[in-house]
């Protein structure tokens, strides 16, 4: 429950306004949910649809995320902050699992805390818990997955094992990624299953247990199955969307073959990037401050160490799943040829497990951990404080020389820990201050300031005139004019493009205009400017008697 609290404190803090505005796949999003929340139907008008399908997007949006948001949009007012609420409910509910999770793989409370730190703390899970969109929901149900998995270890109950393969078939509904890695982690549990009882020498236990997990598996899946037998054209458009055109429906997987096959091992092979893992994150500022990696800087050596003596600390079935999980993870983003961590969000619960591991190596495993320390904390250090090297130096060469002391690896934990809070502390002071400036123009800018300026003014008589050069606003419109409830407006709205004169209808009894700052065919109209976070403007409402 403190884990919960604290996570809740730290993933709903001003979500509404870091980061600055919907990207515009959150907008996507939003749409389809505000539609669904007031009419019951999608976009296209079908009722309670399984994928949300749009203009430019026929093979439609997994369908979970969009009907959580809309469960909230018919309690709670329309918001950027109750948009994103569905994705910080998961990053908070992950926490919790990744607690029970490591009380299941340690068989304690200490190393448990641990992961769920880790997990909570950890940039990459954070951030993406923060975006109004549906990636973070393949972590949860892998976390689902491995609680209940982990847990048939323990206790070989069917049941378990059971909701371990639903878990995995309802992410099939969640993301894109999870419908080509919920079948590849099924494969996994039906071999660590089969292995598990391999051992034990419990034939019938072993056939009770993959049954069971299979299951679970077609329990929830069966439903898609069955939906894609009468639409297999929509494996079609996503392996075409994707792949950006490698795949041919009727040439088949070119772009899979020969040398078209590097540009997808380089791209899982990129995953693995320590600029990606440890400095820089993704590149575009929506999904990364580029302050930092996918992790802390000083998580790398427990990483390290997880990956070198984790095996001591868990089970050889648990170890298992960890090594094909860290292996396994990327495969959407080699499939799409594209690192970004969204497509394989699923490799963090692995990755912090596995650096668990590596904490709980360094606190126990005396000198060796110790000296280790001292190397690691040289290059960590001088990265991220201001001390002078020659200092950093004769600190780590202390460090080594006093490695066989005691408490000398809970010393040289402990100055990691240092390190990794002076990180934290920068990266949430910018994510929660200079980011939203820095990143404003990759959401967009200040287009919904702009646009509830025109539903404030904009009397139900008006026309409005929206400015095709605007990015985003053919989107943003229609979903802020219907969460303010001001649907009526798009009906009397008029588009012009940068050629055209502006040409209002004549039935009109005021005209309100949005558009870019200083246009020349406005002149003689009321203008408003709109304020950037930087203090610049860009967008400017504009505001005239049509007589």
């Amino acid at each position: 429950m403190l884990l919960a609290a604290v996570a809740s404190a730290l993933y709903f803090h001003q979500l509404g306004s870091s980061a600055p505005y919907l990207s515009i796949e959150e907008v996507s999003q939003a749409r389809d949910a505000l539609i669904l929340a007031t009419t019951g139907r999608g976009l296209d008008g079908q009722r309670l649809p399984l994928y949300f399908r749009e203009p430019g997007n026929p093979f439609g949006r997994e369908p979970v995320f969009i009907y959580i948001a809309a469960a909230f949009l018919t309690l709670l007012p329309f918001s950027e902050a109750v948009l994103r609420a569905p994705s910080a409910l998961c990053g908070v509910l992950n926490v919790v699992l990744m607690f029970l999770l490591g009380r299941e793989i340690f068989g304690r409370t200490g190393p448990a805390i641990v992961a769920a730190l880790v997990l909570m703390l950890t940039p990459v899970h954070f951030l993406q818990s923060r975006i109004g969109h549906m990636q973070i929901g393949t972590v949860t149900c892998t976390l689902m997955w491995l609680v209940m998995l982990t847990r048939y270890f323990n206790t070989h109950r069917a049941r378990d094992v059971f909701w371990a393969g639903a878990a995995l078939g309802l992410g099939v509904y969640v993301y894109g990624g999870g419908l080509l890695m919920m079948p590849v982690y099924l494969l996994v549990t039906l071999l660590v299953v089969h292995r598990h009882q391999g051992a034990m020498a419990s034939g019938r236990l072993m056939a009770t247990g993959l049954i069971a997990v299979s299951a679970g598996f077609l329990m929830a899946a069966l439903p898609l199955a069955l939906w894609y037998v009468r639409h297999l054209d929509r494996i079609h458009q996503l392996a075409d969307y994707y792949t950006v055109g490698e795949y041919n429906k009727n040439l088949g997987w070119r772009g899979f073959l020969g040398a078209g096959a590097i540009a997808h091992l380089d791209a899982w092979w990129d995953c693995y990037s320590p600029d990606k893992l440890f400095f820089g994150g993704d590149a575009d500022l929506r999904f990364s401050t580029r302050s930092v990696g996918y992790f802390f800087l000083p998580a790398a050596v427990p990483l390290v160490a997880g990956l070198l003596a984790g095996r001591r600390f868990v089970s050889a079935d648990v170890w298992t799943l960890l090594i094909l999980g860290l292996v396994l993870s990327p495969l959407p983003a080699a499939f799409v040829s594209n690192s970004e961590a969204k497509r394989w969000l699923s490799f963090v619960p692995f990755a912090v497990l596995v650096t668990t591991c590596g904490v709980e190596w360094l606190r126990g495993a005396g000198s060796t951990a110790a000296q280790v320390t001292a190397i690691a904390l040289l290059p960590i250090a001088r990265w991220l404080t201001f001390v002078p090297s020659a200092v950093l130096a004769g600190v780590s060469g202390a460090a080594w020389l006093f490695a066989a002391k005691r408490h000398a690896a809970m010393i040289g934990l402990t100055a990691l820990l240092w390190l990794s809070a002076i990180q934290m502390r920068d990266f949430f002071a910018y994510y929660f201050g200079l980011y939203r400036v820095d990143a404003a123009a990759y959401f967009g800018g200040n287009l919904p300031g702009a646009i509830r300026h025109v539903l404030a003014i904009t009397g139900p008589e008006d026309c409005v005139l929206l400015d095709t050069r605007v990015y985003y606003l053919d989107d943003e419109w229609p979903l802020y004019a219907r969460g303010n409830h001001r649907l009526e407006l798009t009906t009397r709205t008029t588009w012009y493009g940068p050629e055209a004169a502006v040409t209002p209808p004549s039935s009109c009894g005021a005209l309100t205009a949005l558009g870019l700052a200083g246009d020349q065919r406005l002149e003689g109209w009321q203008s408003m400017l709109v304020p950037e976070l930087d203090g610049k403007t860009r967008f400017a409402v504009y505001r005239r008697d049509a007589r």
